[in-house]
């Protein structure tokens, strides 16, 4: 009883006779300032959450651009396009349009495979 009591009479002045006005109450009390203050910015939430996350994430963009985004999108986008066309006037060099040389080319390659297999043990 004594809890509702000492509940009911602030807010029966605050919210139904509106005798006192809680900007007034909140100015003329420090404590009940920073409460206010406290849960107004949601308990801070929001500002630790910026400060610990998303500032050290921002902080590690940097290195991280630098040293693992940079080189693989060099390396998926220049680099293996590259390769390619480079295996390609390669091979273009072997073509020579000639079918049994082409063929013997194709036998070495077999071969290769095969003996690769038997070395492994797989055949």
């Amino acid at each position: 009883m004594v809890t509702i009591a000492v509940v009911a009479v602030p807010a029966y002045r605050l919210y139904i006779s509106h005798r006192t006005q809680p900007e007034q109450l909140i100015a003329s009390h420090p404590s009940l300032k920073r409460i206010h203050d406290f849960l107004w910015n949601r308990w801070y939430i929001d500002a630790f959450y910026n400060k610990v996350f998303a500032g050290g994430i921002l902080a590690i963009r940097g290195p991280l651009v630098r040293f693992i985004e940079r080189p693989i999108d060099y390396t998926l986008n220049e680099g293996v396009p590259k390769l390619f066309g480079t295996a390609n006037r390669g091979v273009k060099k072997l073509q020579t349009g000639i079918l049994s040389v082409n063929i013997l080319y194709m036998l070495a390659f077999l071969g290769l495979v095969v003996l690769i297999l038997l070395l492994l043990g797989v055949i």
